[in-house]
């Protein structure tokens, strides 16, 4: 592993050691994307942090975070999909609500490695971090049922994602997004997936959450 992916492991994972005791949940992704930037700002106070930056003069599409310490700069893509529960802590009420739609919580989370090896690649960036943090089951365990139209997109625990990976032929919701999304994408690394526990909750709804975390470098 080089330099760049070791401080960017160590970063995330001093983030999200130091979320888990200040913020068990989140309201929305925004509010984790604005957490995220806090503590990292706490772990780096000498470090440029810029939220929502534009990839490009031709792309409306925005990386979540760059944060540059010294010459070493690290793009953080951050999901938080959720199911339902409703939790109360220290007195302020949390109200998620089931987004549904596991196989795009899927794809999003795949399409974010492919936007960050290519940012990687181009030199915007010296290392990616994809990190996803959800309390949706059915992304950390393994599929249950025969293949289906997502089924490449999956990252439960322990499988290994490489290569091209595409939509079975029942999925079409991808052909009608703005723009449209790919029917396939191709990976330059190896990610093998390792969920951790991150946090549960007393609530009614899915109290259990876990993150996971995928260093994106220079292809070889």
């Amino acid at each position: 592993m080089s330099a760049e992916a070791d401080f960017a492991t160590d970063l995330v994972e001093r983030v999200v050691a130091a979320l888990r005791t200040a913020r068990p949940l989140f309201h929305s992704e925004a509010d984790f994307q604005h957490a995220f930037a806090w503590e990292a700002h706490r772990a780096h106070p000498d470090a440029h942090i810029r939220l929502e930056r534009r990839r490009s003069a031709e792309s409306n599409e925005r990386l979540d975070l760059l944060l540059t310490v010294g010459k070493t700069a690290v793009a953080v893509e951050l999901k938080y999909p959720v199911a339902r529960l409703d939790a109360e802590l220290d007195g302020e009420p949390f109200i998620l609500r089931t987004q549904g739609a596991e196989d795009r919580m899927r794809f999003n989370y795949i399409w974010d490695l492919v936007r960050l090896e290519r940012l990687v690649t181009a030199g915007t960036a010296d290392v990616g971090a994809a990190v996803l943090l959800t309390n949706v089951s059915q992304l950390w365990g393994p599929r249950v049922g025969g293949p289906a139209a997502d089924t490449e997109f999956s990252f439960h625990e322990g499988v290994e994602l490489a290569g091209r990976l595409g939509w079975g032929s029942s999925a079409t919701w991808w052909q009608n997004t703005k723009p449209p999304l790919p029917e396939a994408v191709e990976l330059t690394g190896r990610y093998h997936m390792r969920w951790r526990p991150y946090s549960t909750v007393s609530g009614v709804g899915r109290a259990e959450f876990r993150w996971l975390y995928t260093t994106v470098t220079a292809a070889p």
